[in-house]
């Protein structure tokens, strides 16, 4: 049994604070097992009610060992916010020239049914067209978010798209949506002017050498998207 990831993480509200606890993901075959205990009380930033999708690449420029990497990072998500039905909710979008499947913002408020989910998703390898991905947000957000919530969506990529311009306008679309986009860009094939320009924020856009770096960035990804988060 492998330890994929341990950090320190959020997860039940009592009196306007939050319980800090200890989170372990461990890799036994396709599975992870997330183990909690109680540490200390905390208070969270992200405090509005939040929508957020992740978009997770899947594409050939990612390496088997590394998607697994990237699911445990996705695992992890739901212990980074307090997720309930009336706070934070998390969506997953798996692309690489499509979108291949979706995690709906619903099963998140289940850690075990949203860790089970991501744990058992299949790298489909293939092109990296990253409108199709950003296509596959708003659709989610329309059909799926909560009127009048604040509205994220960070997109993991390892490389560029091989559909930039329609990139470049899916984002916009989704920007005019009013979504928040951020950017997470791993390893030495990506670019990141075309990042800062899905963004349009060049302090949206993150870059890192490897997906086991993203763990170390996980406060500073919260902190982009709820500011003044203190755990």
């Amino acid at each position: 049994m492998n330890i994929i990831f341990h950090q320190y993480a959020t997860r039940e509200q009592t009196n306007n604070s939050l319980i800090n606890y200890s989170l372990h993901i461990t890799q036994t075959t396709e599975q992870y097992l997330i183990c909690t205990f109680h540490v200390e009380h905390c208070i969270s930033g992200c405090n509005e009610p939040l929508d957020l999708v992740f978009l997770v690449d899947g594409s050939s420029g990612v390496s088997p060992s590394d998607f697994i990497q990237e699911k445990a990072f996705i695992s992890s998500q739901t212990m980074e916010y307090y997720v309930s039905s009336k706070r934070v909710k998390i969506a997953v979008i798996l692309y690489s020239d499509i979108v291949w499947e979706n995690i709906d913002f619903k099963m998140s408020e289940n850690d075990e049914l949203f860790v089970s989910k991501v744990s058992s998703m299949s790298q489909p390898f293939g092109d990296l067209f990253t409108n199709n991905a950003l296509k596959g947000a708003k659709k989610l957000f329309k059909i799926a978010g909560r009127p009048g919530v604040k509205r994220a969506t960070v997109l993991l990529t390892t490389g560029r798209s091989s559909r930039l311009w329609e990139s470049f306008r899916d984002a916009r679309h989704l920007r005019k949506d009013h979504v928040a986009l951020y950017a997470i860009g791993v390893g030495s094939g990506v670019s990141k002017s075309e990042l800062m320009g899905l963004t349009s924020d060049r302090n949206n856009v993150l870059l890192v050498d490897t997906f086991n770096t993203l763990f170390s960035m996980s406060s500073k990804i919260d902190e982009l998207i709820c500011p003044g988060k203190l755990c």
